[in-house]
């Protein structure tokens, strides 16, 4: 039972990142699910910003987050094209919207889309120093305020730190994860993590693969 509970995570994980990545037709944010934006704060895109984003720092970032977590799951049909896109995001990231994401998800309040997408982004900034420990952070205090998606969030972090490490080369974060942290699966997949950066086994995400295709095949029978 323990080992279907830990795949069944796993692979809750994984879908968030395939929904991110590939899109899911037909699913949007709904109204209901998003914090209601100032009414004084216009689209970013026409390069104004009202005065009420001196009161809400984070208003142009939120809107924008709001409006591509939408566009990626019913738009985008082209999943190279939404890789560019949020690679170049991510990219462009100020120090400052580093800063505003590291707030966004750990505060609580905050639609799931909005909460996946932010993990995301920081998890593309592979060399930023700054984004990993705010991953790191994220994976071992989860948000300060407790959801039903918690786990599946700080195994969203973790994968992005994983990719940070993997890039660096520098296994210091993963091995603080699998030092402290007192969820078992986080840690054995920073284990596992750790061993990749080796090269003595697959990385998590080449076995979360493997058991997704598994999976599928024995469901195609």
């Amino acid at each position: 039972m323990g080992a279907l509970l830990l795949t069944c995570l796993v692979l809750l994980a994984l879908q968030w990142r395939i929904e991110l990545h590939w899109g899911t037709p037909g699913k949007a944010s709904t109204p209901s699910d998003a914090p209601a934006a100032p009414q004084d704060v216009q689209n970013s895109n026409a390069g104004v910003v009202a005065p009420a984003a001196a009161d809400a720092p984070m208003a142009k970032l939120l809107d924008r987050i709001l409006r591509e977590s939408e566009k990626i799951g019913t738009v985008t049909n082209d999943p190279k094209q939404v890789e560019r896109d949020l690679n170049e995001w991510a990219e462009k990231l100020s120090a400052q919207d580093v800063q505003d994401l590291r707030q966004l998800i750990f505060e609580g309040g905050h639609s799931g889309d909005e909460v996946a997408l932010s993990l995301d982004l920081l998890g593309r900034r592979p060399l930023d120093a700054e984004a990993a420990n705010i991953l790191t952070d994220y994976v071992l205090l989860g948000p300060s305020v407790e959801t039903t998606e918690k786990s599946t969030f700080q195994l969203l972090a973790l994968d992005g730190l994983i990719d940070h490490s993997l890039a660096s080369r520098d296994p210091a974060n993963l091995r603080r994860v699998q030092k402290e942290s007192s969820d078992a699966l986080l840690a054995r997949r920073a284990g596992q993590a750790l061993g990749a950066l080796r090269g003595q086994n697959p990385t998590p995400a080449e076995t979360d693969q493997k058991v997704l295709g598994e999976l599928l095949e024995k469901t195609n029978r």
